[in-house]
């Protein structure tokens, strides 16, 4: 494959990767704490979650840079973790338990 092709392709998972990080967050931090338990317990809702209104999460108030950073952090603290270690992670820094003050 051509050289410049791949280097596209890498850029566009990488900003997919991204985009999908930024919307699970925003969706995560929006769940009550009966969602957030259903979704640790099952990996999905059962019912239709809600769509986070823009400008909720604290994620809307952030500039690109610092998101990026945040998600390469994210990246480098999950890289190889369980899903079940993912979501005790997840469920310590709920905004049910702390008020809306943590991200994921």
């Amino acid at each position: 494959m051509n050289r410049s092709i791949r280097g596209r392709l890498e850029r566009l998972e990488h900003e997919q990767r991204f985009q999908d990080w930024c919307e699970s967050v925003r969706v995560i931090e929006s769940f009550t704490k009966e969602q957030l338990e259903e979704f640790y317990q099952k990996g999905y809702l059962s019912g239709p979650y809600p769509d986070p209104p823009h400008g909720e999460s604290r994620l809307d108030h952030l500039d690109r840079r610092t998101l990026i950073r945040m998600w390469q952090e994210n990246e480098r603290e999950y890289a190889g973790r369980s899903a079940e270690r993912f979501y005790s992670v997840v469920e310590s820094r709920s905004r049910w338990n702390y008020g809306g003050t943590s991200i994921p």
